[in-house]
């Protein structure tokens, strides 16, 4: 990001109790959040994510299964939360960590010459972070993601009719195109065949099926 970004105002960490009251509001974030990642601070439950742009669905990071229903809302300083014991169990100690993306984006591949597959989403690009959506044609794609720089860090994620794994895209490790597996301890594998679909515009889809 650049050097004037203020950082607390993109992306912000607030700890809570639950109370397994639907309905439950967690304030404090500073901005409507647009991506919130919740994880129980005591106990065993799934980590769980939720995003604005596919609204009322929830991921589990620690699991390859697909999306599900998810009692959610987005409000001006945090989210509305129903009873689910991965964000809302009683007297349970909680953290939800919140990222802003407040423009709304949306490439159609073929008019802008951009891109392989059609994306939509939501960005912040002073912030270099982005939601992307797309469906997946099976092939080496790439999709826009609507920043201005080339990512360091992308995650992919099917999100049904089947499941599949969380791939964790970085430059960071060696310079060469890795990934990790979120859901998983195994080693890093190597994605060069995908590098030249990351750059300041693309991503590569890694043909992971439908997005």
């Amino acid at each position: 990001p650049d050097v004037a970004v203020v950082p607390s105002e993109h992306f912000n960490t607030v700890l809570y109790t639950g109370n397994s009251t639907s309905g439950r509001a967690i304030n404090g974030v500073g901005f409507q959040p647009d991506f919130v990642w919740f994880k129980a601070r005591s106990g065993s439950e799934p980590h769980l994510v939720v995003d604005a742009v596919r609204g009322a669905k929830r991921l589990l990071p620690n699991t390859d299964v697909v999306e599900a229903n998810a009692t959610i809302t987005f409000e001006t300083d945090g989210v509305t939360v129903g009873t689910n014991s991965s964000n809302n169990d009683n007297n349970v100690p909680y953290v939800a960590w919140n990222w802003k993306a407040p423009t709304s984006f949306s490439n159609d591949a073929s008019a802008t010459g951009i891109g392989d597959i059609d994306s939509s989403g939501k960005v912040n690009v002073d912030a270099g972070f982005s939601i992307i959506t797309m469906t997946n044609t099976g092939n080496d794609d790439a999709v826009a993601h609507g920043l201005s720089k080339v990512p360091e860090l992308v995650i992919v994620k099917e999100r049904g009719p089947g499941t599949g794994s969380w791939y964790v895209q970085t430059t960071v490790i060696d310079g060469s195109l890795d990934y990790l597996l979120l859901e998983s301890t195994a080693a890093k594998g190597n994605l060069n065949s995908y590098a030249a679909n990351l750059t300041a515009t693309t991503f590569p889809s890694m043909q992971i099926g439908v997005g």
